[in-house]
């Protein structure tokens, strides 16, 4: 489906949304019921903070992503197991942010966006390259952040992958609850 007016804007997650939060549908029922059920205790408790990508008439949910500060975790020390106590251990970790949660609602997955500067584009290729943006940008004035990391479901890898992410496999992945059966990616801000 093509769209003529670029058809969003992005509101922090409050109590005010409730309402259209529960017809919102992306395909996995896990990310469906956190934007329900976790995402407002988790903004409430630090554990992330909720974006909501809203119609113009913000009465109904195109998208939603979860940012939270992380690190990449790496050890210098090439055989950990050897090592006597965690004094031997050098462990580093990369400035990063996390996108806990980045879900596009099934009625608009599909959209394509046309404008003349850069053709056809798909609505949740922009929205992931606008927040990509976004941080790069926090990363320029606010605050240190040279990776972006996320947690890619199976069905998400390829859309990872068209975006510039890459599989994380020699740095430590952090758990998290939301993470299992997950595929560890990270996009790298600076060279």
């Amino acid at each position: 489906m093509m769209l003529k007016k670029l058809p969003y804007t992005i509101s922090l997650l409050s109590e005010d949304y409730l309402n259209i939060l529960t017809d919102f549908r992306c395909g996995n029922d896990e990310i469906d019921r956190y934007i329900r059920e976790d995402a407002l205790n988790d903004m409430n408790s630090g554990k992330g903070v909720t974006y909501l990508v809203l119609n113009d008439k913000k009465d109904k949910l195109i998208a939603y992503y979860t940012l939270a500060a992380t690190s990449i975790i790496y050890s210098e020390t090439k055989d950990i197991k050897e090592k006597n106590s965690i004094d031997e251990l050098k462990i580093r970790g990369f400035p990063a942010i996390e996108i806990k949660m980045f879900a596009v609602s099934k009625v608009y997955q599909d959209y394509v966006y046309h404008s003349e500067e850069f053709g056809d584009k798909i609505l949740s290729d922009m929205i992931l390259g606008s927040l990509i943006g976004d941080i790069y940008n926090y990363s320029l004035n606010i605050l240190g952040i040279q990776m972006i990391v996320l947690y890619s479901t199976k069905e998400g890898f390829k859309f990872y992958k068209r975006n510039g992410f890459e599989t994380l496999e020699k740095y430590i992945p952090l758990y998290s609850e939301y993470t299992e059966d997950c595929i560890p990616m990270y996009l790298r801000l600076f060279d």
